[in-house]
């Protein structure tokens, strides 16, 4: 369903443990090309003897295992024999250092801590020149390889055997390729991965992709990619986040791989677990049943995969299209060495090669590869596909509840107590357009570009700030053309290796933007992490606070963040509140109310980057439509279960200029249905009540059951990010009205164009994540402004958010829990309501969606007239007036003439995005929709 483009050419990252050679067989049926094998293994290596003229025999007499959190060790001395079962070259090279980062996210290497302004408030010289030295070696393969031959580091073993890395037939490794390289591995055993991988860009200079099998451990993935990334390889991970996880061990079984136990460390496995196949159906069901004590109801996927280090194996045999032998290991080769607290793992002392079966290479490959759509939007797509005549009606569809857990219609919410000023929060919001000292005609995106970067530093330094106090970004631009441009230059903003940049949405809304301006910039900053000097602490402050996802793999999950941007960025509700002694020092659990920021997120097919190509007439513009609005929200779907997101807050679907008015108001009720159907699919219902099946819980990985003290014990593995969304339990019933599902308020809105020239991009205002039962109402009521035969006016949507924070006011008046709010609202106004005249207005106040919205939070503050400062007029003007201030600002253009549709520069605050068309999650055409944030109590 997609143009796969060309091929890539792979070295596999190997351990000789099922997961990367699965991964490999995954890399070629993407249409890629394994060049080479790239293995390391512990230090110091023994040599082996290997006689390519005898049996291919290989004596091992190794009595220990190095445990490593980044790599297999178990095994290792068989890993030469590969070379001549696969046909291709194999390198190897010496682990040095140790986990010296022991964060989940890495940083690269050798990154200072201090900036220019002071502790973390920017990239000293030496961070940025030790990343552009690693990206100038990638860039000159030959000049790395001069390095490396310099330094001893060999060539690649044969396709019959494994060479040596002192380049001898069976040496030991060779010393890192630079002093300064092992400095590097010295701080960190992740570094071992660059000498070996420029030795194998020297010997294959065509070689563009690096291919591990990571699956759930982000500790594992981000420690490829930061190396990958700086060599200037393309990160492959296709088993990461597997869309069918519980059907992994079976997809290998199929594909028939055999991968044996070698190694056990959990309690529900014993020593006579080892040597069990767990690619065959018979092994794969031995482990669940074994594990089945140490899993909530049943074991976490995570556990039977071994992603937590609950076992590890060793793949003897494969399909023809990566195996021409197979490894053999009698069992009189197999000793078992027991280790403390029930770990066991085999020694082999012998192992050999045999050719394969007659008819091995006729065998054709099955190997299972993951639907584009999981079941709840292939449902999404069907309906969208089959119901196009119905959406394009006047009409709305009545939406049925899936079961009788309904969200009911607010309307006796009780007070939440004070409304907090605008200025006290820590979230911030800034937005920032280029200056104009430049003439027009001397202006160019980049110099544009660098002023906004300039501003942004300057605000980060009047706070202290450093740059990953940035949650999340929203730019906009005059040309989307100019977006390679902007998006190089706004990478300088952020040091090089940091892990988790912002969040990013990018649109672009064309002669739209201030006349002296070809981009504007809105960014939300949470004015919390500012940092202490602690250079000596790995884990920063910040990161503890400040959790990202940040994927730049390909995979079957979702679309890889290549770019300065991460899928999503996470922090605690409660540190939103300065009154509370939350500081960037305290550290974040799983079980902390969070508020997740998520990219925009438009149809690529994840394993290929590129956008599907409809099955459909390509002369019917819009025929991919449904699968690119199902897709798109699929990959917003993904993130945000992968981060524990229960609830949205809102949503906006961006579409593209359409042709035809017509087009636009399918394509907006297109997004609304789908957008329905994803919160009512009848099995969001069971997975609420722990059905499982795309929501199974997977684990904790290695870094989890070591500095997670919620895993230290591994028995209930917690929720790992992906439990039911929506999760229906987390919002409050009071009773009263009619039951009736409320999905949170979703809108359209056309703009000039989208990245990649994409036809649909989501974004989800916020999500909520780890809220528990009850946690969070939705709110929603209607003002009439007037109107000849209809009540046209606006709507007002409230999520609101209770946040459970105990006595820990810094003032210490607090001694018991209390509770504090953070409240979501949207006001959306009707198109019709924009031309009632002010004096035809039959009710509700003047002065458009900003009094509005003083109105209803003033309600919030259980003032029944919602005179939310006090003054008595019903309106909330005066003092209120600074308490709620929208944050964004959708203005359809051609209607809306009591907002503005420009964004204004001497506003600060507030980005003005305008729409040629604006619509609701009924079909209804809006004139603006208003964006505000608030916190209570």
């Amino acid at each position: 369903m997609a143009s796969a483009g060309p091929g890539l050419n792979v070295i596999g990252l190997v351990s000789g443990g099922k997961d990367s050679f699965f991964a490999l067989l995954h890399c070629q049926a993407n249409g890629h090309r394994v060049v080479a094998l790239a293995n390391l293994h512990p230090d110091p290596a023994e040599s082996h003897d290997l006689d390519l003229d005898l049996d291919l025999d290989l004596d091992l007499d190794l009595d220990s295992d190095s445990d490593s959190f980044m790599y297999q060790t178990v095994g290792h001395q068989v890993v030469p024999l590969y070379a001549a079962a696969t046909g291709l070259p194999l390198y190897r090279h010496a682990i040095v250092g140790r986990p010296g980062q022991t964060a989940r996210d890495y940083r690269g290497p050798r990154l200072s801590r201090r900036g220019p302004q002071g502790p973390r408030r920017g990239c000293s010289d030496s961070d940025v020149a030790a990343v552009a030295a690693v990206a100038r070696d990638a860039a000159s393969h030959a000049a790395a390889a001069a390095l490396d031959s310099a330094s001893g580091l060999p060539g690649p073993a044969s396709a019959g055997g494994c060479g040596g890395l002192d380049g001898s037939a069976g040496g030991c490794p060779g010393p890192a390729s630079s002093p300064a390289a092992a400095e590097d591995a010295e701080e960190d055993e992740t570094e071992s991965m660059v000498p070996l991988l420029r030795t194998v860009l020297a010997a294959h200079p065509e070689a563009d992709a690096l291919c591990a099998g990571a699956i759930l451990s982000t500790y594992q993935r981000t420690r490829v990619e930061s190396v990958a990334t700086r060599l200037g390889l393309t990160p492959l991970a296709y088993l990461w986040q597997y869309p069918v996880l519980g059907h992994l061990l079976a997809d290998m079984a199929a594909a028939a791989l055999d991968a044996r136990i070698v190694k056990v460390a959990s309690g529900g496995l014993t020593e006579d677990h080892l040597w069990t196949n767990v690619a065959a159906d018979a092994g794969a069901e031995r482990v669940r049943r074994a594990m089945q004590p140490f899993g909530p109801g049943g074991p976490a996927e995570g556990a039977v995969l071994g992603e937590g280090g609950e076992f590890e194996t060793l793949v003897l045999d494969g399909p023809a299209t990566l195996f021409r032998k197979r490894l053999v290991v009698e069992e009189r080769d197999r000793v078992v060495v027991r280790e403390a607290g029930g770990a066991a793992w085999l020694r082999l002392v012998h192992a050999r090669l045999e050719e394969q079966p007659e008819g091995h290479r006729d065998r054709p490959l099955s190997l299972p590869i993951p639907d584009l759509l999981d079941p709840r939007f292939a449902h999404v797509l069907a309906v969208l596909e089959a119901e196009p005549r119905h959406l394009a009606d006047e009409g709305t569809t009545p939406v049925a509840s899936p079961d009788a857990r309904a969200t009911r219609r607010q309307t006796n919410v009780p007070p939440l107590g004070p409304l907090h000023d605008s200025d006290d929060t820590h979230l911030l919001h800034w937005a920032i357009l280029p200056g104009q000292a430049a003439p027009s005609s001397a202006r160019t995106i980049q110099g544009e570009t660098a002023s906004v970067v300039r501003q942004i530093r300057a605000r980060l330094d009047a706070f202290s700030l450093p740059p990953n106090a940035i949650l999340a970004t929203t730019i906009l631009l005059r040309r989307m053309s100019d977006f390679p441009a902007v998006n190089a230059m706004y990478g300088t903003l952020f040091c090089p290796g940091r892990p988790n940049p912002p969040a990013r949405v990018t649109v672009s809304v064309g002669n739209r933007l201030p006349a002296h301006a070809a981009i504007a910039v809105h960014l939300t900053v949470h004015r919390a992490l500012a940092l202490a000097d602690d250079d000596d602490d790995d884990n920063d402050h910040v990161e503890r606070l400040r959790i990202g996802l940040h994927v730049q793999s390909r995979s079957y999950w979702a679309p890889a963040n290549i770019g300065p941007y991460s899928q999503a960025i996470t922090v605690p509700l409660r540190s939103l509140f300065p009154a509370l002694s939350f500081s960037s020092s305290s550290t974040t659990s799983s079980h902390d109310s969070s508020l997740v920021a998520i990219a925009g997120q438009i149809p690529l097919v994840p394993a290929t980057m590129n956008l599907p190509v409809s099955a459909e007439d390509e002369a019917d513009d819009d025929a991919g439509l449904p699968l690119a609005l199902a897709l798109s929200l699929q990959h917003l779907w993904r993130v945000g279960a992968a981060v524990g997101v229960r609830w949205w807050a809102s949503a906006v679907a961006y579409f593209p200029q359409q042709r035809q008015p017509q087009h636009a108001t399918r394509t907006a009720r297109l997004a609304a249905q789908a957008w329905r159907e994803a919160h009512l699919w009848p099995a969001a219902a069971a997975a609420t009540e722990g059905g499982g099946g795309e929501d199974d819980d997977p684990g904790p990985d290695v870094w989890d059951r070591t500095f997670n003290p919620l895993y230290r014990t591994y028995g209930t593995g917690g929720d790992g990010g992906s439990g039911a969304l929506p999760d229906w339990d987390v919002v409050r019933h009071d009773g009263g009205g009619d039951a009736v599902l409320l999905p949170p308020p979703v809108f359209a809105a056309e703009v000039a164009a989208l990245p990649r020239g994409a036809p649909a991009e989501w974004h989800a205002h916020w999500g909520f994540a780890h809220v528990g039962p009850g946690r969070v109402r939705a709110v929603r009521t209607a003002v009439g402004l007037g109107g000849r035969g209809r009540r046209a006016g606006a709507r007002v949507w409230h999520t609101i958010v209770e946040v459970e924070v105990g006595g820990d006011d810094a003032d210490g008046a607090e001694e018991g829990p209390r509770n504090r709010a953070f409240v979501h609202t949207v006001v959306a106004v009707e198109a019709a309501a924009a031309a009632v005249p002010a004096g035809q207005q039959e009710d509700g106040p003047a002065g458009g969606p900003d009094a509005l919205a003083r109105r209803a939070l003033g309600l919030l503050c259980g003032r029944r007239d919602g005179d939310g400062d006090g003054d008595g007029d019903g309106d909330g003007d005066g003092e209120a007036a600074r308490t709620v201030r929208p944050v964004v600002r959708y203005v359809n253009v051609d209607l809306d003439a009591g907002t503005g549709g420009e964004q204004d520069a001497e506003e600060e605050t507030l980005l003005v995005v305008p729409c040629l068309s604006l619509w609701d999650g009924e079909g209804s055409r809006l004139a603006s929709v208003s964006v505000y944030q608030s916190l209570f109590g």
